[in-house]
């Protein structure tokens, strides 16, 4: 669910330092992470819009460029068209770092540590061969993180349904799609609690486009979209926080957990030494667990006439948008205890006795819960009249359009960000065409916001 793309048409706006482009969705604004879940497979048409006569009609919101997607639309079809695919992948790292084993490890800090004449104690021979014949985990430890955190690959499934189809007044189509992901994290928390904090994902998705042609000159159509994520994972700390403890984690000064004597805790395996503190990034793994849910909704009302019984080649266009997206989390975590090898013996035949206490006062570890909620809601409304006329050679197109949105921000907590954000914007083209070789164009906007100060908010 997070293997979204970054991409720029425009650059990077100099003032907000915004880089993504507008992306309109059937008329709507949408986000790039809505662009990210969208199904492929209802995609009809991609556009790209990057120079300024082009993006002239969407006014400030396309400073950096527009993307324009359109959904597929039914087809008047004797029988309708029923499309169904199931998939499945298997997701490996692309290049996964290698590892000093423990051995080596203690050898090459060392060698490090004699060229440069830090000063800092040097692991002992008997470490480094007690390490190599794996004599005792716990008093000479050998951890390679990576492989108890991460798995090598991960399977992921994804399911697609679709019907098309219609007649003369009505066609339809919709589309039902079904993915799960599950992460490169190793399900590790079962091991020691009740809970299971391993990456799942489970994402839905719903569309619906119907178009009602109520005469030969007017069309009204409906598309509607929902979108629901279901995401569960680690609750204190993300992935790449994970991925960078693992690289810090030392392999030899400690093993993921001592044995725990009967508490009712886990001894997890700890090392600090004056400035210098371990993490162990299986007991950061492992506290606790979260779960998100995101929702979103799109709905779309498009009417459209031809208004030829008044002037050829001249139509009206509206439309009526509402998006709403919504989400919420909830996460249970809980600290945990850290042991610490304070000194360690070997009896005369062979076997090894070891001491680690505490580092502090040891609790029975209890979960709390926390969570929160987002989300936004955006109103947008248009209306435009179209003239298109073709003269021989000379062809004319006229448009003028009218817009306005408001944006409003859920569950916030301050006055300025609890207010709604409205712009307004009219645009106009005109273009002159002759031969389909020669064009000549005009485009112009004029765009007003309430960010600005009475007598500031409009610019042309």
């Amino acid at each position: 669910g997070e293997n979204g793309a970054n991409f720029y048409i425009r650059g990077i706006s100099t003032i907000s330092g915004v880089t993504s482009p507008l992306i309109v969705l059937d008329g709507m604004e949408i986000s790039s992470d809505d662009l990210n879940h969208l199904d492929p497979d209802v995609i009809e048409s991609f556009s790209v819009l990057k120079d300024a006569t082009a993006t002239a009609m969407y006014g400030t919101r396309g400073a950096n460029g527009v993307l324009i997607i359109t959904t597929k639309s039914g087809a008047n079809l004797e029988k309708p068209i029923i499309g169904i695919r199931v998939e499945s992948n298997v997701s490996v790292p692309t290049s996964v770092p290698k590892f000093a084993n423990g051995p080596e490890y203690m050898e090459l800090y060392n060698e490090a540590v004699t060229n440069q004449g830090t000063g800092d104690v040097l692991y002992t021979k008997e470490q480094i061969d007690g390490t190599r014949k794996h004599l005792n985990p716990y008093i000479f430890p050998d951890v390679d993180w990576y492989k108890e955190i991460f798995k090598r690959s991960s399977f992921n499934e994804k399911a697609n349904f679709n019907i098309r189809g219609g007649s003369s007044r009505i066609v339809y189509f919709m589309n039902l799609n079904a993915s799960h992901e599950s992460g490169m994290l190793r399900n590790r928390s079962k091991d020691y609690f009740s809970y299971n904090n391993g990456i799942n994902y489970t994402r839905y998705t719903f569309q619906n486009n119907i178009d009602f042609h109520m005469s030969k000159s007017s069309t009204i159509s409906l598309h509607l979209y929902a979108g629901l994520d279901d995401t569960d994972g680690p609750a204190n700390n993300d992935i790449d926080d994970i991925y960078n403890q693992v690289l810090a984690a030392n392999p030899v000064q400690y093993p993921i957990s001592y044995p725990s004597n009967g508490d009712q805790w886990v001894h997890w395996g700890y090392y600090s030494l004056g400035n210098v503190a371990y993490t162990n990034p299986m007991a950061e793994l492992t506290r606790g667990y979260s779960s998100n849910f995101a929702s979103t909704i799109n709905a779309n009302l498009d009417f459209e006439q031809k208004l030829d019984f008044i002037l050829k080649g001249l139509s009206f266009k509206a439309m009526f948008a509402f998006k709403n997206w919504s989400s919420s989390t909830t996460k249970r975590s809980q600290d945990f205890n850290t042991y610490q090898l304070s000194k360690w013996s070997q009896d005369a035949d062979g076997n090894y006795h070891f001491d680690a206490p505490p580092t502090g006062d040891p609790t029975k570890p209890v979960l709390s819960t926390s969570g929160s909620s987002s989300g936004d809601r955006d109103i947008y409304a248009q209306a435009y009249f179209d003239y298109n006329r073709t003269f021989g050679p000379h062809t004319i197109d006229a448009m003028a359009l009218w817009n306005i949105d408001e944006k409003n921000y859920n569950n916030v907590s301050d006055l300025l960000s609890s207010l709604p954000r409205r712009k307004m914007g009219f645009a106009g083209r005109l273009s002159y065409d002759y031969l389909h070789r020669y064009l000549v164009e005009f485009n112009a906007g004029y765009n007003g916001s309430e960010n600005f100060a009475k007598g500031h908010r409009w610019g042309f």
